[in-house]
């Protein structure tokens, strides 16, 4: 697998490039709840909580929402010759009266599900550093006034030239037209300018058809693959696994073993880590001690995962010492340890904490299963 980094360090280096444009969603921002529908599904919940929509069936609210966005594409297409359009224009063609509330509140959740690709980031800021200008370009029907708050707000360091959103600008990364739009504003020669995003067509074929360099840092036919088969198999839509997930394509280091620790042993804990923390607020359990060193990855999957209120401690201990305590007493489990092989009377005694009788001394170092 390549190392994007590397990779984009290495264009930069044999070309003489003067300004970067930059994809947002997929390559800059992940969204915390994975695609897009998984987002529209929420917002069909928050909205059926709030009394906006009368109807509680998520699935159904994403066949309207996706059915509206063609609606509106189409009626711009009509009147002015293109398909790009923002948000309102899009609720506009809701069927019902409630179209406004529900982009005041899907325009909120997009905003509360962004997470900064920090990796792209930091490496952004670096290269804003050496002199080069930093533009995005997106495909998309918010306004780029949000997703400046956004970077102004987990961002700071990395100041944005410009943002060229396509509903604003009628024209699309799709159709070439926004990048038309760039370099004619910008007044920038196509080849020094470094184009990056995770979309084949839309930021790397059509990049290179007009003339910018364009380096192409998409999901993987492997990961896309996968996720297909995964929900075929059992759809988990866990909040955040997705980003986590796309996240780690930036950090990877090319081996076997990180390939298969995020794309099997990640997701697997990750959904144990979900899974306990909702059995601990079930129970009212506040205070979670994980024990030894696999309970210290499990405790740092837990710190990272929001909206709960657990403390979480790790805990040095023996799997030895943790045995018994672990176990329901009764006379059958009594029975199954005199059966262990090996076990003496006195490590019986050491387990439970109690002294060995003088009377049993000189027995303290036969076996249960003998006494």
């Amino acid at each position: 697998m390549k190392n994007y980094l590397s990779e984009l360090n290495a264009v930069l280096q044999s070309q003489s490039i003067r300004a970067i444009s930059c994809d947002v969603f997929d390559t800059l921002i992940f969204r915390h709840t994975g695609t897009v529908e998984q987002l529209w599904q929420q917002l069909a919940v928050q909205a059926y909580q709030l009394g906006i929509l009368c109807n509680d069936d998520p699935d159904a609210f994403v066949e309207y929402r996706k059915e509206a966005e063609l609606a509106a594409r189409r009626l711009m297409m009509q009147r002015e010759g293109h398909r790009e359009v923002r948000l309102e224009h899009i609720y506009a063609c809701w069927p019902s009266a409630q179209g406004e509330p529900l982009a005041q509140l899907e325009q909120q959740l997009e905003y509360d599900n962004w997470r900064l690709n920090s990796v792209l980031a930091d490496w952004l800021v670096s290269q804003q550093q050496r002199g080069l200008l930093i533009v995005l370009l997106s495909d998309m029907y918010l306004p780029a006034s949000l997703v400046q708050c956004f970077f102004s707000a987990k961002a700071p360091q990395l100041l944005l030239h410009k943002i060229y959103i396509s509903g604003e600008y009628q024209a699309s990364k799709q159709d070439g037209c926004l990048y038309q739009r760039l370099l004619a504003a910008q007044q920038w020669l196509p080849e020094s300018v470094l184009h990056i995003g995770d979309d084949k067509i839309t930021d790397l074929q059509m990049a290179k058809a007009y003339g910018l360099s364009a380096c192409h840092v998409g999901l993987g036919d492997d990961y896309l693959a996968q996720l297909k088969y995964e929900q075929r198999l059992f759809p988990l839509c866990i909040p955040g696994l997705e980003r986590l997930r796309r996240q780690w394509r930036w950090l990877n280091d090319g081996s076997a073993s990180s390939g298969i620790s995020s794309r099997v042993y990640a997701p697997l804990l990750y959904a144990f880590a979900r899974w306990l923390i909702v059995c601990c607020q079930q129970q009212g359990i506040s205070t979670l001690f994980c024990l030894l060193r696999e309970g210290d990855v499990i405790a740092r999957l837990i710190q990272q995962i929001s909206g709960h209120t657990l403390t979480v401690k790790t805990l040095a201990i023996s799997r030895r010492s943790s045995f018994l305590p672990s176990r329901e007493w009764s006379l059958d489990h009594v029975h199954q340890l005199c059966q262990r092989r090996g076990y003496t009377l006195a490590e019986l005694l050491e387990d439970l904490g109690l002294e060995c009788s003088p009377m049993w001394f000189q027995h303290r170092l036969c076996t249960l299963s003998a006494l």
